[in-house]
């Protein structure tokens, strides 16, 4: 044999930043005579290391990533014969960034971080993109962090990461997808009538169209949940029970933390309980009932006394009543409290008044 002829058609058939497969063809004919490869290869920053196979690829690792390395592959006889050299300059892959996290999330903006690119020293630039229905934004930084803002609310977002070499070469992507935050509605109010409640709220801020879900709880059970497009709905209630209502934005199929108000509810006290004429032994009173209040069945229970005297009491149906038989020139305290035939009983309004002299 003459000379023996160069390995043929050496390429890369794939690159990572630390490895890279290669591989060649064998002259036709050189099947018969035992052979081997002899591969070197190495870099302007490392020394020449070789390996060596008896097929027609192999797999270079421990490469440093983003370098140049030269890499010749030459054809060894058994007899110690040995052809030229086929050479082929590589460059390994820039390495990705690591992975994605999200420290902060909000319902317009979103703080994105990342691990440094393996085996790269130094600063890099990276490329940011984040895409959501629609849209497609993207921005080159030279930190390990991004906060992007101006993003809709209860909108699924796609980021990917890659890292940029000096010569513009991309790394592969890190990719994560975060959903910003659904706001809450807001500058919910409560008013509360005799047996209803009145409740309103408004849209969050940044929130072109939402619905909302209502919820009324009862001594902490829930009662109802229904949705609504509404900013406001009214409640009947029961008297001396303890209520509470959330109220949550609903958006594209997800919910945002429910604000909320605690009410009770218990029966009114009379109102503006006056004495309107007074004698030594007597005192005329009168008072007003509680708006709507006349719907239902009740009467007045009345107690009084003084130091001197033990508590006496009288009941009524109207919003008045004398009493009699008092003590001339004392101190007696007296209380109102509207009862309902169901049992149930409110606060009591209370009174001093002072008997005349005889």
């Amino acid at each position: 044999m003459t000379g023996n002829p160069v390995p043929e058609k050496l390429t890369v058939s794939s690159m990572t930043p630390t490895s890279a497969s290669l591989s060649w063809s064998l002259h036709q004919g050189m099947e018969q005579f035992p052979h081997s490869f002899l591969i070197s290869y190495h870099s302007e920053e490392t020394e020449l290391q070789t390996t060596s196979t008896e097929s027609c690829s192999t797999t270079l690792t421990g490469l440093t990533p983003d370098t140049h390395y030269t890499v010749t592959v030459c054809c060894e006889l058994r007899d110690g014969g040995r052809s030229q050299a086929a050479t082929l300059l590589i460059h390994t892959a820039v390495p990705p960034p690591g992975r994605i996290e999200f420290p902060s999330v909000k319902p317009d903006s979103v703080c994105l971080s990342w691990g440094p690119p393996e085996g790269l020293a130094g600063l890099h630039r990276f490329r940011v993109t984040w895409s959501s229905e629609g849209s497609l934004e993207h921005l080159q930084v030279q930190d390990l962090k991004l906060h992007v803002q101006g993003l809709t609310p209860g909108e699924e977002y796609l980021f990917t990461v890659a890292t940029l070499s000096d010569d513009d070469r991309q790394s592969s992507c890190v990719s994560a997808t975060v959903c910003t935050d659904i706001p809450p509605p807001e500058c919910l109010t409560v008013a509360v009538d005799l047996t209803s409640v009145f409740v309103t709220w408004s849209k969050p801020e940044g929130v072109v169209q939402a619905s909302y879900l209502l919820t009324l709880y009862r001594d902490g059970g829930c009662l109802n949940t229904f949705p609504t497009r509404s900013l406001q709905n009214r409640y009947e209630l029961e008297m001396e029970a303890e209520y509470t209502i959330s109220v949550s934005t609903v958006l594209k199929g997800g919910q945002s933390k429910p604000i909320s108000k605690t009410i009770r509810t218990s029966y009114p006290v009379p109102d503006k309980l006056t004495v309107s004429s007074m004698t030594p032994t007597s005192a005329d009173l009168s008072w007003s009932l509680h708006q709507g209040m006349e719907q239902f069945p009740h009467s007045f229970p009345i107690s009084y006394h003084s130091e001197e005297t033990g508590l006496q009491t009288t009941s009524t149906q109207s919003c008045s009543t004398t009493l009699t038989g008092l003590t001339p020139d004392t101190n007696y305290t007296v209380t109102v409290c509207c009862e309902l035939r169901d049992g149930g009983r409110s606060q009591a309004a209370t009174l001093v008044i002072q008997t005349g002299e005889k």
